[in-house]
């Protein structure tokens, strides 16, 4: 066989090779996109303060913060910084970690979401608001700062919904948000936990 013939299974195998890793690539983003579609309400990206410092999600009327439905959506990397409040930070936010990821999972059953809130909500300006985790439909990017991978899964949203807000209660955050380019949310004081207690 001559030179030349010998690269034509070599580049034949090579070309098969990155076929399978766009095909991959492209079925993510049509979950992806697929997932985003799923629901209606407008996407607005969690922070995990938020999630500790407020009353759980069905107690909170968060129709309000935008005057319609919401589609809260849960960065992966805010599971995890709940689950390791759960017993390394004080008393007080564990027991609320403890508190939110078994009402998270009841919430959402077997699944991830979309799920309405309303199911138990103990207030009518939650009706139509959904809950959801993000899903990792691909290899995730984990930056140190926490704050990063929220806002990167704030850009993805954004992407593929049209739109995206940030609901956090952290100064730093509020700031990195806007200067991206995103409206944020704040829970208004009524629905927050006391600091103490």
């Amino acid at each position: 066989m001559a030179p030349g013939n010998q690269l034509v299974p070599l580049i034949n195998a090579e070309l098969t090779d990155k076929k399978a890793v766009f095909d991959a690539a492209r079925q993510a983003l049509e979950a992806t996109r697929q997932h985003m579609r799923s629901t209606t309400g407008s996407p607005v990206v969690v922070d995990t303060n938020v999630l500790l410092h407020s009353l759980l999600p069905d107690q909170i009327g968060w129709n309000t913060l935008l005057g319609h439905a919401l589609r809260l959506i849960l960065p992966m990397r805010v599971i995890e910084e709940l689950d390791a409040k759960k017993y390394s930070d004080g008393k007080l936010l564990g027991e609320r970690a403890r508190a939110f990821l078994p009402w998270l999972e009841r919430t959402l059953g077997s699944g991830i979401g979309p799920t309405p809130v309303d199911a138990q909500a103990q207030t009518r300006d939650a009706i139509g608001t959904t809950i959801e985790v993000h899903p990792c439909t691909r290899p995730r990017y984990r930056p140190q700062d926490a704050d990063d991978e929220v806002l990167d899964v704030a850009h993805e949203v954004r992407q593929f919904a049209g739109n995206a807000a940030v609901l956090t209660g952290d100064t730093s955050m509020r700031i990195r948000a806007r200067g991206e380019g995103f409206q944020t949310l704040e829970i208004p004081k009524r629905w927050q936990r006391q600091t103490s207690g």
